[in-house]
Protein backbone atom coordinates (compact mmCIF):
# COMPACT_ATOMS: atom_id res chain seq x y z
CA UNK A 1 0.00 0.00 0.00
CA UNK A 2 1.52 3.42 -0.92
CA UNK A 3 2.60 5.57 2.00
CA UNK A 4 0.51 8.65 2.75
CA UNK A 5 2.25 11.91 1.63
CA UNK A 6 2.67 13.14 5.22
CA UNK A 7 4.42 9.89 6.22
CA UNK A 8 6.68 10.00 3.14
CA UNK A 9 7.77 13.52 4.13
CA UNK A 10 8.37 12.45 7.71
CA UNK A 11 10.49 9.49 6.57
CA UNK A 12 12.44 11.73 4.20
CA UNK A 13 13.22 14.12 7.06
CA UNK A 14 14.32 11.14 9.14
CA UNK A 15 16.56 9.83 6.36
CA UNK A 16 18.26 13.19 5.79
CA UNK A 17 18.84 13.71 9.48
CA UNK A 18 20.07 10.12 9.85
CA UNK A 19 22.56 10.60 7.03
CA UNK A 20 23.94 13.70 8.72
CA UNK A 21 24.06 11.95 12.08
CA UNK A 22 25.92 8.94 10.72
CA UNK A 23 28.48 11.21 9.07
CA UNK A 24 28.90 13.26 12.23
CA UNK A 25 29.36 10.25 14.47
CA UNK A 26 31.67 8.15 12.28
CA UNK A 27 34.71 8.96 14.42
CA UNK A 28 32.99 7.78 17.56
CA UNK A 29 31.83 4.56 15.92
CA UNK A 30 35.18 3.70 14.35
CA UNK A 31 36.65 2.23 17.51
CA UNK A 32 36.15 1.80 21.21
CA UNK A 33 38.98 4.24 21.95
CA UNK A 34 36.75 7.13 20.76
CA UNK A 35 34.03 6.43 23.35
CA UNK A 36 34.14 9.12 26.03
CA UNK A 37 33.22 7.68 29.40
CA UNK A 38 33.72 10.99 31.22
CA UNK A 39 31.26 13.08 29.20
CA UNK A 40 27.50 12.88 29.72
CA UNK A 41 25.35 13.00 26.57
CA UNK A 42 23.40 16.17 25.89
CA UNK A 43 21.19 17.54 23.12
CA UNK A 44 23.02 19.67 20.57
CA UNK A 45 20.10 20.57 18.29
CA UNK A 46 16.51 19.67 17.54
CA UNK A 47 13.98 19.58 14.72
CA UNK A 48 11.72 21.45 15.06
CA UNK A 49 13.81 24.21 16.56
CA UNK A 50 12.32 25.29 19.90
CA UNK A 51 9.49 27.87 19.72
CA UNK A 52 9.15 27.69 15.93
CA UNK A 53 6.32 26.75 13.58
CA UNK A 54 6.41 23.21 12.22
CA UNK A 55 4.36 21.32 9.61
CA UNK A 56 1.75 18.91 10.96
CA UNK A 57 3.64 15.97 9.42
CA UNK A 58 6.89 16.74 11.20
CA UNK A 59 9.22 14.05 12.58
CA UNK A 60 10.70 15.22 15.88
CA UNK A 61 14.50 14.85 15.97
CA UNK A 62 17.14 15.37 18.64
CA UNK A 63 20.84 15.33 17.80
CA UNK A 64 23.25 14.54 20.65
CA UNK A 65 26.92 15.30 21.19
CA UNK A 66 27.80 11.60 21.06
CA UNK A 67 26.51 8.17 20.13
CA UNK A 68 23.69 6.88 22.29
CA UNK A 69 22.92 3.40 23.54
CA UNK A 70 19.90 2.54 21.32
CA UNK A 71 18.33 0.45 24.07
CA UNK A 72 18.07 3.54 26.28
CA UNK A 73 15.89 5.49 23.83
CA UNK A 74 12.30 4.28 23.88
CA UNK A 75 8.73 5.47 24.52
CA UNK A 76 9.55 6.09 28.19
CA UNK A 77 12.64 8.14 27.35
CA UNK A 78 11.44 10.20 24.37
CA UNK A 79 7.92 11.59 24.64
CA UNK A 80 5.76 14.06 22.75
CA UNK A 81 2.88 15.61 24.69
CA UNK A 82 -0.20 17.45 23.48
CA UNK A 83 -1.50 20.62 25.23
CA UNK A 84 -3.48 18.51 27.71
CA UNK A 85 -0.33 16.62 28.71
CA UNK A 86 -1.24 13.35 27.02
CA UNK A 87 1.58 11.38 25.38
CA UNK A 88 1.16 10.87 21.64
CA UNK A 89 1.59 7.50 20.01
CA UNK A 90 4.51 7.18 17.66
CA UNK A 91 7.63 5.31 16.61
CA UNK A 92 10.90 6.02 18.42
CA UNK A 93 14.20 5.30 16.73
CA UNK A 94 17.85 5.85 17.57
CA UNK A 95 20.90 5.56 15.36
CA UNK A 96 24.27 6.99 16.25
CA UNK A 97 23.76 10.34 17.91
CA UNK A 98 20.26 10.87 16.52
CA UNK A 99 16.97 10.14 18.30
CA UNK A 100 13.74 10.36 16.30
CA UNK A 101 10.08 10.44 17.31
CA UNK A 102 7.70 9.90 14.37
CA UNK A 103 4.07 10.54 15.36
CA UNK A 104 1.63 7.81 14.37
CA UNK A 105 -0.73 10.44 12.93
CA UNK A 106 -0.32 14.00 11.65
CA UNK A 107 -0.36 16.57 14.43
CA UNK A 108 -3.18 19.07 14.89
CA UNK A 109 -2.71 22.41 13.20
CA UNK A 110 -2.14 25.52 15.28
CA UNK A 111 -1.27 23.48 18.36
CA UNK A 112 1.69 23.66 20.75
CA UNK A 113 3.44 20.38 21.57
CA UNK A 114 6.15 19.59 24.12
CA UNK A 115 8.90 17.10 23.38
CA UNK A 116 10.99 15.67 26.19
CA UNK A 117 13.96 13.35 26.56
CA UNK A 118 14.56 12.02 30.05
CA UNK A 119 17.80 11.29 31.87
CA UNK A 120 17.29 7.60 31.05
CA UNK A 121 19.02 8.29 27.74
CA UNK A 122 22.66 7.24 28.00
CA UNK A 123 25.75 6.86 25.85
CA UNK A 124 27.64 3.68 24.98
CA UNK A 125 29.72 3.96 28.14
CA UNK A 126 26.57 4.00 30.27
CA UNK A 127 26.75 7.72 31.12
CA UNK A 128 23.24 9.16 31.45
CA UNK A 129 22.10 12.66 30.57
CA UNK A 130 22.77 15.01 33.47
CA UNK A 131 19.33 16.58 33.14
CA UNK A 132 16.25 16.06 30.96
CA UNK A 133 15.86 18.10 27.81
CA UNK A 134 12.48 19.60 26.96
CA UNK A 135 11.42 21.90 24.16
CA UNK A 136 8.18 23.13 22.63
CA UNK A 137 7.04 23.96 19.13
CA UNK A 138 3.78 24.96 17.49
CA UNK A 139 2.34 23.48 14.33
CA UNK A 140 1.30 25.64 11.42
CA UNK A 141 -2.32 26.85 11.53
CA UNK A 142 -4.83 24.41 10.14
CA UNK A 143 -6.41 25.30 6.82
CA UNK A 144 -9.75 27.07 7.20
CA UNK A 145 -12.28 24.99 5.27
CA UNK A 146 -15.42 26.23 7.03
CA UNK A 147 -17.66 28.35 4.78
CA UNK A 148 -19.35 31.47 6.12
CA UNK A 149 -23.08 31.52 6.86
CA UNK A 150 -25.51 34.34 7.53
CA UNK A 151 -25.99 34.69 11.29
CA UNK A 152 -28.60 37.44 11.26
CA UNK A 153 -30.20 40.17 9.19
CA UNK A 154 -31.63 43.61 9.92
CA UNK A 155 -34.51 43.88 9.26
CA UNK A 156 -35.19 40.30 10.27
CA UNK A 157 -36.88 38.04 7.75
CA UNK A 158 -40.64 38.73 7.57
CA UNK A 159 -40.58 42.01 9.50
CA UNK A 160 -43.40 44.43 8.68
CA UNK A 161 -43.68 48.15 9.36
CA UNK A 162 -40.02 48.83 8.57
CA UNK A 163 -39.21 52.56 8.19
CA UNK A 164 -38.63 53.66 4.61
CA UNK A 165 -35.31 55.17 5.70
CA UNK A 166 -33.92 51.78 6.71
CA UNK A 167 -30.60 50.31 5.70
CA UNK A 168 -30.20 46.55 5.24
CA UNK A 169 -27.56 44.73 7.29
CA UNK A 170 -26.35 41.17 6.89
CA UNK A 171 -24.12 39.72 9.60
CA UNK A 172 -21.97 36.73 8.63
CA UNK A 173 -20.54 34.07 10.93
CA UNK A 174 -16.99 35.27 10.29
CA UNK A 175 -15.15 38.16 8.61
CA UNK A 176 -15.54 38.08 4.84
CA UNK A 177 -13.35 39.21 1.96
CA UNK A 178 -14.13 42.89 1.24
CA UNK A 179 -13.60 42.35 -2.49
CA UNK A 180 -16.45 39.82 -2.50
CA UNK A 181 -19.02 42.17 -0.95
CA UNK A 182 -20.44 44.58 -3.50
CA UNK A 183 -23.51 45.47 -5.53
CA UNK A 184 -23.35 42.12 -7.33
CA UNK A 185 -23.40 39.98 -4.19
CA UNK A 186 -25.57 42.05 -1.80
CA UNK A 187 -28.89 42.87 -3.49
CA UNK A 188 -32.19 44.54 -2.64
CA UNK A 189 -35.19 44.11 -4.91
CA UNK A 190 -38.64 45.70 -4.84
CA UNK A 191 -40.22 43.18 -7.18
CA UNK A 192 -40.03 45.47 -10.18
CA UNK A 193 -36.25 45.47 -10.22
CA UNK A 194 -33.10 46.06 -8.12
CA UNK A 195 -32.91 49.00 -5.75
CA UNK A 196 -30.01 51.38 -6.30
CA UNK A 197 -27.69 51.80 -3.36
CA UNK A 198 -24.21 51.44 -1.88
CA UNK A 199 -22.71 48.38 -0.21
CA UNK A 200 -20.17 48.66 2.59
CA UNK A 201 -18.47 46.11 4.83
CA UNK A 202 -17.21 46.26 8.40
CA UNK A 203 -15.65 42.99 9.55
CA UNK A 204 -18.47 40.46 9.24
CA UNK A 205 -21.30 42.95 8.68
CA UNK A 206 -22.37 44.00 5.18
CA UNK A 207 -24.62 47.04 4.87
CA UNK A 208 -26.77 48.05 1.92
CA UNK A 209 -27.73 51.75 2.00
CA UNK A 210 -30.46 52.64 -0.53
CA UNK A 211 -29.74 55.66 -2.69
CA UNK A 212 -33.21 57.03 -1.84
CA UNK A 213 -35.89 56.29 0.76
CA UNK A 214 -37.80 53.10 0.08
CA UNK A 215 -41.41 53.09 -1.05
CA UNK A 216 -44.09 52.83 1.62
CA UNK A 217 -46.09 49.64 2.13
CA UNK A 218 -43.76 47.73 -0.20
CA UNK A 219 -42.37 44.21 0.12
CA UNK A 220 -38.62 44.09 -0.42
CA UNK A 221 -36.41 41.05 -0.93
CA UNK A 222 -32.73 41.12 0.09
CA UNK A 223 -30.14 38.59 -1.03
CA UNK A 224 -26.58 37.66 -0.18
CA UNK A 225 -25.29 35.51 -3.05
CA UNK A 226 -22.76 32.71 -3.10
CA UNK A 227 -20.27 35.22 -4.44
CA UNK A 228 -19.58 36.24 -0.84
CA UNK A 229 -16.50 34.47 0.52
CA UNK A 230 -14.46 34.51 3.72
CA UNK A 231 -10.81 35.50 4.08
CA UNK A 232 -9.73 31.91 3.33
CA UNK A 233 -11.70 31.84 0.07
CA UNK A 234 -14.64 29.74 1.28
CA UNK A 235 -17.90 30.84 -0.35
CA UNK A 236 -21.42 30.89 1.03
CA UNK A 237 -22.80 27.45 0.21
CA UNK A 238 -26.21 28.84 -0.82
CA UNK A 239 -27.63 32.29 -1.40
CA UNK A 240 -29.41 33.78 1.61
CA UNK A 241 -32.81 35.44 0.94
CA UNK A 242 -35.03 37.38 3.32
CA UNK A 243 -37.93 39.80 2.95
CA UNK A 244 -39.45 42.72 4.84
CA UNK A 245 -42.29 45.15 4.35
CA UNK A 246 -42.02 48.92 4.78
CA UNK A 247 -44.45 50.98 6.86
Amino acid sequence: MPLAPWRRRALLAFALALFAACGGSSTQQSGSSSTRSDVAPYVVSTIPVPSTLAPVDVAVLATFNEVLDPSSVDSATFTLLDPAGFALAGTIGCNGNLAVFTPALPLQGGTTYRASISTAARDLAGDAMAQPYTWSFTTEPAADLVPPVVDSTLPANGTVGVPTSTTVQITFSKPVDPSSVNGSTILLDAGSGPVAGAVTLSGAVATFTPAAPLAAAQVYAATATTGVRDLAGNHLQASEHFTFTTH
